[in-house]
C-alpha cells in the first residue's frame, strides 16, 4: 500500500497576466538597445542625437559605436561623428 503523502504532492498555481501574481515585468530597454533601435531605421544619425535619444552620455555612444565600427557593422565618420548601420547587419 502506497503512503498517502507520497502520492499526492501540492501545486502551486501562478495566475498569468495580471500584475503583481507572479509575472514580472518588460525589462527596461538598455541605451545600446535603444541605439540599435534607432539605427535600424538605416539613416545615419549623429552621436549627439543617439545620446540624446538614448538617454545616455556621448562618450558612452562613442565607445558603443567605435565596437560596432571595430567589428564593420557601422559605418562611422569620426570628423563628422555620424553614424550608419550597415544594410547586411539590419538583415540579422
Amino acid at each position: 500500500m502506497r503512503d498517502k503523502a507520497v502520492s499526492e504532492r501540492a501545486v502551486e498555481m501562478i495566475p498569468i497576466g495580471k500584475p503583481g501574481w507572479g509575472v514580472s515585468p518588460e525589462p527596461e530597454k538598455t541605451g545600446d538597445a535603444v541605439i540599435m533601435e534607432i539605427l535600424n531605421d538605416q539613416v545615419p544619425h549623429s552621436l549627439a542625437e543617439l545620446a540624446s535619444i538614448a538617454h545616455v552620455p556621448v562618450w558612452k555612444v562613442r565607445a558603443f559605436v567605435d565596437f560596432l565600427a571595430k567589428y564593420a557593422l557601422v559605418t562611422y565618420d569620426q570628423q563628422k561623428q555620424i553614424v550608419a548601420i550597415c544594410p547586411d547587419f539590419v538583415l540579422l
